[in-house]
């Protein structure tokens, strides 16, 4: 486990599915759960990245990720290509800053 796995459980809280053997995530700042079609947590970690108070999740589809964070009380969200752009659009939208 590297730092970033030890880390990542101060926010994050892995759970097994024993009956599917997938990886469920649970947010412990959104309180909320989130599944993986993986079946080790090194899987789950290729598709959830921490970053300050949020995460960051691949889409079911593979085509696009999702960044959550808290920011004044209030769940955020936005999409991006690759992790780095979904993390810069739900900063934006969190500070209500539009790109024109």
């Amino acid at each position: 486990m590297n730092v970033n796995h030890i880390i990542a459980e101060k926010i994050m809280k892995w759970e097994t599915d024993e009956e599917s053997g997938r990886w469920k995530v649970k947010h412990m700042l959104l309180g909320k759960s989130y599944w993986n079609p993986t079946h080790t947590i090194s899987d789950a970690w290729e598709v959830l990245e921490t970053f300050e108070e949020g995460l960051v999740r691949k889409r079911m589809n593979g085509l696009n990720y999702r960044a959550w964070v808290i920011h004044e009380n209030k769940e955020c969200s936005a999409f991006g290509n690759t992790p780095s752009e979904a993390i810069v659009n739900v900063a934006l939208k969190a500070h209500n800053i539009e790109i024109k």
